[in-house]
């Protein structure tokens, strides 16, 4: 059987492609677009780990949600997108000059 996965990222093409590569190695089994959701669906859907993208609005609220949920609700297996984020951040920076 697959581990289950939670994405968690503000852009939903990026949700998309996230979902397409993952989904040979787990089943997905919610989708985030905002920090503040995180522990709310990671306690109703128990993801095996969390794909979150670093560079979204409230992330600072994701993280301290994500070290709390270590604490309260056993081990979770965090993996922040920051070589993604900051591909997309030099994609924007570009198109911007």
């Amino acid at each position: 059987m697959l581990p289950t996965a939670m994405i968690v990222d503000d852009n939903m093409e990026m949700r998309a492609t996230l979902k397409s590569v993952v989904r040979d190695y787990a089943t997905v089994v919610d989708e985030c677009t905002d920090g503040s959701e995180v522990i709310q669906h990671y306690r109703a859907s128990h993801p095996d780990f969390v794909l979150m993208d670093i560079a979204m609005k409230k992330i600072d609220s994701a993280l301290d949600q994500v070290n709390s949920a270590r604490a309260t609700l056993g081990a979770v297996q965090s993996r922040f997108e920051n070589a993604v984020a900051n591909i997309q951040i030099g994609v924007e920076n570009l198109s911007a000059s």
